[in-house]
């Protein structure tokens, strides 16, 4: 009879145990922002790929192909990450890799930075939206562009 009353005081501190481990671990969840991209591309060579950050409008990343300051800034071909929400994500636009990288990290919304210089006429490039917060956190579909 020592046995079993033994064996049935471990077993309900065990489950005693199990129990508040479960409750202790079991604080609210916090929910992940989910990142999704939309695609645009413009006749004159042009392209964008908005950022949004659980459906609101967070920034975007733009490509244009020799703009010469009429429908970009500066001059040549340019590349920009645009942040308009203050929701703690930078955003970062890749041309080719780093080949040519603008990025909005480090500085409070609203905020833009385009990078530009001439690329050899009609080079294909691949454009992509980066969302970063130290680190890489999602990342659009790789676009081809040409200068």
């Amino acid at each position: 009879m020592a046995r079993t009353t033994a064996r049935l005081g471990a077993l309900a501190g065990t489950l005693a145990l199990a129990a508040g481990m479960t409750l202790t671990n079991a604080g609210p969840a916090s929910a992940a922002p989910s990142f999704t991209f939309g695609y645009q591309s413009f006749s004159n060579g042009d392209y964008t790929i908005d950022v949004y950050n659980d459906g609101v409008l967070a920034g975007s990343v733009d490509w244009y192909a020799d703009p010469h300051g009429v429908y970009g800034p500066g001059t040549g071909d340019t590349v920009c990450a645009s942040d308009y929400l203050a929701d703690g994500y930078g955003i970062e636009a890749h041309l080719n890799g780093t080949f040519r990288k603008a990025t909005t990290a480090g500085h409070n919304s609203p905020y833009t930075d385009c990078t530009s210089g001439d690329i050899d006429e009609n080079t294909p490039l691949t454009l992509r939206a980066y969302v970063v917060k130290g680190g890489e956190v999602a990342y659009s579909l790789g676009k081809t562009v040409y200068s």
